[in-house]
């Protein structure tokens, strides 16, 4: 069972996410491409232990501070610029963002 240490339980989502990413950033991907990466990869992976267990609110800013260098980085090595920040970004299209679901809002759905 979980218990009181829900950090070190689920350190392996956490670890599976820095796989997937250490494993496409040396590839040469449009932002398209990482939107989609991101989308249908890096946020579909915690989905199913957010089924059973609510997350911690300080794993998921964790998760989010995993995601969010991927996105805004140039290539493997080099960092990128941040021209705004993850909330934006987590907005709908409709409403100028790009969608990326906001973790900490989609474990308590």
């Amino acid at each position: 069972m979980v218990g009181r240490r829900r950090k070190m339980t689920f350190q392996g989502l956490k670890d599976r996410l820095k796989q997937k990413i250490y494993s496409w950033s040396i590839r040469h991907i449009s932002q398209g491409g990482k939107e989609v990466f991101i989308k249908a990869i890096l946020q579909a992976i915690p989905t199913y232990t957010m089924f059973y267990f609510l997350l911690p609110k300080s794993f998921c800013m964790e998760m989010k501070n995993i995601i969010g260098p991927f996105w805004f980085k140039k290539s493997h090595g080099k960092r990128g610029m941040y021209w705004c920040d993850w909330k934006s970004l987590c907005a709908l299209k409709e409403e100028g963002g790009i969608g990326f679901r906001n973790l900490s809002f989609f474990t308590i759905a």
